[in-house]
C-alpha cells in the first residue's frame, strides 16, 4: 500500500490510464486529505434511478479495484462515492 496521500489529480490520472473516460468521474479534495470520487453519467449530470445507481455502484466498483491496486485504501460511503485515502504502511 502507499503511504502518500491522494491528490484529484493524481487520482484522475491513475482511472484515467485504466481506460476510464474522465467525463463520467469526478475526484476532488476533501478537508481530511482524502479524495472523493464521484461516478456522473455521461449527458444527464448525476442521476437517482435505481438503473442509474446500479450503473453507478459497478463503476465505483472498477474504479475501487483500480484504486487498491495501486495502494490506495478506497472505500464508497453513503453518497454514492469512493473516499480515497493513502493506504496503511504495512512494514
Amino acid at each position: 500500500m502507499t503511504t502518500k496521500p491522494p491528490t484529484p489529480q493524481g487520482v484522475s490520472r491513475l482511472l484515467a490510464k485504466a481506460g476510464f473516460e474522465r467525463s463520467v468521474f469526478t475526484a476532488s479534495q476533501g478537508d481530511d486529505g482524502s479524495v472523493a470520487v464521484t461516478y456522473v453519467f455521461a449527458g444527464s449530470g448525476f442521476c437517482y434511478s435505481d438503473r442509474a445507481r446500479d450503473e453507478a455502484v459497478h463503476a465505483l466498483q472498477h474504479y475501487r479495484g483500480t484504486l487498491t491496486a495501486a495502494g490506495y485504501r478506497a472505500v464508497r460511503d453513503d453518497r454514492m462515492r469512493l473516499i480515497v485515502t493513502a493506504g496503511e504502511d504495512t512494514r
